[in-house]
């Protein structure tokens, strides 16, 4: 399920459905809630929510930063700024599509591993912070 913040803007609103539109060409359904309603589950969280995944990536960046990245078994995709948060999005849904349109399958699968705590025989792919339009790790 994707989850934004009780006080979402309409970007964060817009880049969950961008989300959900993208993943249901690929036959994948995933409903989306504030985060006023109880965790449960694997999650990927938009904008600055009330969980504390989002509150440890937030506490990492700069203004002018935005991130990508899986902690406590939550996507988290954070920026700061409308503009960096689609930035974010589109740097999030590029990395589960390929250049032809499918879904990289394998991808989620070892997205899956990682969210649910199963080793990965494929630890090289790895969602990481992009800072300042250049991909790199903190």
């Amino acid at each position: 399920k994707i989850v934004y913040s009780a006080s979402a803007s309409s970007a964060e609103k817009a880049a969950a459905d961008r989300i959900v539109t993208a993943m249901s060409h690929f036959g994948v359904t995933l409903s989306v809630q504030k985060d006023s309603a109880k965790q449960n589950g694997n999650e990927i969280l938009i904008g600055k929510t009330n969980r504390e995944a989002s509150e440890k990536i937030y506490s990492k960046m700069r203004i002018d930063d935005y991130a990508v990245s899986i902690v406590d078994k939550k996507i988290v995709i954070a920026a700061f700024t409308d503009e960096k948060l689609n930035e974010a999005v589109a740097y999030f849904l590029d990395k589960l599509t390929e250049s032809d349109g499918k879904l990289q399958l394998l991808a989620l699968l070892r997205l899956y591993r990682q969210m649910s705590g199963k080793p990965s025989l494929l630890r090289q792919y790895k969602l990481r912070f992009v800072v300042n339009d250049k991909p790199g790790s903190r």
